[in-house]
């Protein structure tokens, strides 16, 4: 559970408590009144205040229909919209803000699976990858030389990506020059021998 500023989403069990407020006139911006949100794995949850029994909306994280994003014409003002229904987060200041964008990407790579590890972790299943993808060939893969670890796992993700495609070529390649062959379907019950002769 993360209860206060900064908001950053490490585990995918992480619950965040962000209080803020809400814009009530969307025709008017500086219109707005406190509020209280959850957002976790599962949903964003709208409160009145601190206290379960003023809860007004919830959005689960499978339904939303576009990414949270900066409302235009605000500073710090989120957008979470399903296809139902939508409310709008408020945050004291834009690094705030960001903060809770970073953690919704968190909670959507989780949603696909992944652990949130950092990519290091992930380096030796790559180096793999990659070996069989260049025939072979040990690649080597230093993730220690990116300061910045995002930039180090957007490499890691282009780099799976490009290796993965590659061994998808080969095998495909590979059937049309029928260095790979089809297996025939065969007939199982034909295949099973009686346990009486």
């Amino acid at each position: 559970m993360i209860e206060a500023a900064p908001y950053r989403v490490e585990s995918c069990d992480q619950v965040l408590y962000v209080p803020g407020k809400t814009i009530t006139d969307l025709d008017d911006f500086s219109q707005k009144s406190d509020a209280f949100f959850t957002i976790s794995f599962y949903m964003v949850n709208h409160f009145e205040k601190k206290d379960p029994q003023t809860l007004k909306e919830s959005i689960s994280l499978d339904k939303i229909t576009e990414l949270p994003s900066i409302i235009l014409g605000t500073k710090s003002c989120l957008k979470i919209a399903s296809d139902e229904k939508s409310f709008n987060i408020c945050l004291s200041d834009k690094e705030t803000a960001q903060q809770i964008l970073n953690a919704f990407d968190a909670y959507f790579k989780c949603r696909l699976g992944n652990n949130l590890a950092p990519a290091s972790e992930h380096s030796d299943d790559l180096k793999d990858v990659m070996k069989h993808s260049c025939l072979g060939i040990d690649v080597k893969l230093d993730l220690k030389k990116f300061k910045d670890p995002n930039e180090g796992e957007a490499y890691f993700q282009t780099a799976l990506h490009e290796a993965l495609a590659n061994v998808a070529k080969r095998i495909k390649d590979d059937y049309k020059s029928g260095k790979i062959k089809k297996k025939e379907k065969t007939n199982k019950k034909n295949n099973i021998k009686s346990e009486s002769s």
